[in-house]
């Protein structure tokens, strides 16, 4: 059965009087202009309550975006608790990251912390950095296997030296090799290094106690993989499921579509007004 509008307002106030809290919906990438309007909305806002519930849906962006709107949020709030009812990736597990708590659906999902690099071939593309950093490894790891073949390969029995059937494989190994190294930018691998150190001296800012930084950064093989509840108990120490109020807020943004599994082009950063609204009314994008 749908829900009515009046079970989602009195889901939203209930969980609004509970948590003492503003509920903030974001469903959009993480970037300047997105951290721009976040912290615009929550500053105009009056009375503020002592926490806040910001329900979060994004597939990533900007981890200096992501940074100021996490220090932003814990600075202005006494508890920064994260709904995640849909996708939450790279920047916005950074985010996660700053939270006090973190309540999770069975929709929701993290990613790894892996930052977007700008891809000069595209006009609106990115490339993850994960990407880049397993495929170096990947190069790697073949360029092993190939030496390891055919040395063997000319192993006892060849009549061959060992040093003969080293510098065989080595040419062999290169002449395959090479031709892959050549095209992997020199200074795209600089770039992938600076923004995972800038990830973790920014997490360390955020959350000084956190633990598995490095597996969030090096430890998952894609940009895409599900960090599902399971995942992220392991990760964070603060991780919850819903109760039922916040389970009908959740029914009801996904029936409105303001919560789908990923966030949408239609960037949605909007106030949860209670049934006593503050003095700035909800914003969208």
């Amino acid at each position: 059965m749908a829900q009515t509008p009046d079970q989602f307002q009195a889901a939203i106030d209930a969980v609004a009087e509970k948590q003492d809290a503003d509920l903030l919906l974001v469903s959009s990438s993480i970037h300047d202009k997105s951290a721009d309007r976040i912290i615009d909305i929550l500053r105009k806002i009056a009375p503020r309550k002592k926490n806040i519930g910001f329900i979060l849906v994004t597939t990533g962006g900007s981890a200096d975006a992501a940074f100021q709107i996490a220090r932003y949020v814990k600075r202005r709030y006494k508890k920064f608790m994260l709904y995640i009812f849909g996708s939450c990736k790279s920047a916005g597990t950074l985010i996660a990251i700053g939270a006090d708590e973190v309540i999770m659906s069975e929709f929701g999902q993290f990613g790894p912390l892996d930052v977007q690099l700008a891809n000069k071939e595209e006009m609106y593309g990115q490339t993850p950095a994960l990407d880049v950093s397993q495929s170096l490894a990947t190069l790697s790891e073949s360029a092993f296997s190939f030496f390891s073949d055919h040395f063997f390969n000319m192993g006892p029995g060849t009549g061959l030296s060992t040093k003969t059937a080293s510098d065989i494989a080595i040419a062999l190994t290169n002449a395959i090799v090479q031709p892959i190294a050549g095209q992997i930018d020199p200074l795209l691998l600089g770039r992938v290094e600076r923004s995972m150190k800038i990830a973790q001296a920014y997490s360390e800012r955020l959350n000084p106690g956190f633990k598995n930084i490095t597996r969030l950064i090096k430890e998952y093989p894609s940009h895409e993989f599900v960090i599902d509840f399971d995942e992220a108990k392991k990760l964070f120490s603060n991780v919850r499921e819903p109760d039922d109020d916040e389970k009908n807020i959740e029914e009801g943004l996904r029936q409105r579509q303001w919560a789908p599994r990923e966030a949408t082009r239609d960037t949605v950063i909007s106030l949860l007004p209670t049934q006593k609204p503050a003095k700035e009314s909800a914003k969208t994008l």
